[in-house]
C-alpha cells in the first residue's frame, strides 16, 4: 500500500512522456506570471523580504544546481530573469571573468560569501541567485531557490518546493518556484524610481 502512490505516479509520468523539456515559456500578460498547473505551498516561501530593491543590482551571480540536464536548466533560469529584466546575469565561470576585467582578485581564487560582499562593496553590488532542481525519487521533484543581497550575505527569499510531479515535472516543480522569484522581483521594487 505504502508504494502504491509513487507507483501510480511513475507509470502517469511513463505514460504520459513526462519529463523535463526546459521549454523557456513566454509570460502570461495579465497574470504577470508563468503558465503552471501548481504553485508553492505557502509554507515552501521560507523568507521574502522586499525590503532591498531588486533593481539596485547592476550584476547577477547565478548558481545552479541540477541533475537533469544541467545546462539546459541554467539557460533557463537565465531566460527567466532576462524576461524579468536583469541583463547582466553571470555564472561562476563568467563572475571570475567580469571580476578580472574589473581588476578585481579573489583571495585564492575562490568565490565564497565574502569574496562576494568585497565584490559588491568595491566594484558593483551583486544579487546571488542560487538555485536547484533535483530529481528526488518516485516522481518526486525539489526545487530550492535562495536570492541573496552579496552586500551583507542576507537571504532576500527562500522558497523550497517539494512536488510529487503527476504530469510535467516543469510546470509542476519548476516554472511555481520562478514565479515566485518573478513576485518577489515585482514587489521588492514596487515604489522604487
Amino acid at each position: 500500500m505504502k508504494y502504491q502512490l509513487p507507483l501510480i505516479a511513475l507509470l502517469g509520468c511513463i505514460l504520459s512522456a513526462c519529463s523535463t523539456h526546459y521549454q523557456t515559456l513566454k509570460v502570461d500578460e495579465r497574470s504577470g506570471q508563468y503558465p503552471t498547473s501548481s504553485q508553492v505551498d505557502a509554507g515552501g516561501v521560507l523568507t521574502y523580504d522586499t525590503s532591498v530593491d531588486s533593481r539596485g543590482f547592476p550584476v547577477v551571480l547565478l548558481i545552479t544546481n541540477a541533475n537533469i540536464r544541467p545546462s539546459g536548466f541554467e539557460f533557463t533560469v537565465r531566460h527567466a530573469l532576462a524576461q524579468s529584466g536583469f541583463s547582466r546575469v553571470y555564472t561562476i565561470d563568467e563572475f571570475r571573468l567580469l571580476a578580472a576585467d574589473k581588476g578585481f582578485a579573489f583571495a585564492d581564487e575562490k568565490i565564497d560569501a565574502e569574496a562576494v560582499r568585497r565584490f559588491s562593496s568595491q566594484v558593483a553590488p551583486v544579487l546571488v541567485v542560487d538555485i536547484t532542481y533535483r530529481f528526488v525519487g518516485d516522481a518526486r521533484m525539489r526545487s530550492l531557490l535562495i536570492v541573496g543581497d552579496g552586500r551583507t550575505g542576507k537571504a532576500l527569499l527562500r522558497v523550497d518546493h517539494h512536488k510529487t510531479v503527476w504530469s510535467d515535472f516543469d510546470a509542476e516543480a519548476l516554472y511555481p518556484v520562478l514565479n515566485q522569484l518573478r513576485k518577489w522581483i515585482r514587489d521588492s521594487s514596487k515604489g522604487a524610481t
